[in-house]
């Protein structure tokens, strides 16, 4: 007997922005490549302009971006990945929520609990 192999009509692409491209933003970048056609980075986010584009030339990302804001002024990806130091989570996750995107947040997600409620209000809002 054999089985034919579920077809992948009906499948999508998800999209993904990675903001921070360090060695953990590498770690991500390999797991989401190793999705296949299920998911792809479609832009990344650095301030430092050479590690940016490093990342994107090596893991084939389309479209950078010097900050956060600049990004979601001009993407819509299915999913936001921070993958950037702790300090930052909570202002990123929040400001990525307020566009109504899904944050995917490399740990820990803040520096507190008083910021996890903050960002929990912010998901609750969007």
């Amino acid at each position: 007997m054999t089985v034919a192999p579920q077809s992948r009509r009906g499948s999508r692409t998800f999209e993904f922005a990675m903001v921070g491209t360090g060695g953990i933003a590498a770690i991500h970048a390999g797991d989401i490549a190793r999705m296949g056609d299920r998911a792809r980075i479609v832009a990344a986010v650095d301030t430092d302009p050479q590690r940016l584009d490093d990342f994107c030339t090596k893991w084939s990302i389309p479209r950078r971006y010097p900050d956060l804001g600049a990004m979601l002024s001009y993407e819509r990806p299915d999913v936001v990945a921070l993958a950037t130091p702790p300090g930052l989570h909570a202002e990123q996750a929040k400001a990525t929520l307020a566009y109504g995107m899904t944050v995917l947040c490399e740990k820990p997600p803040a520096r507190s609990l008083a910021e996890l409620d903050e960002i929990g209000a912010a998901e609750a809002a969007s």
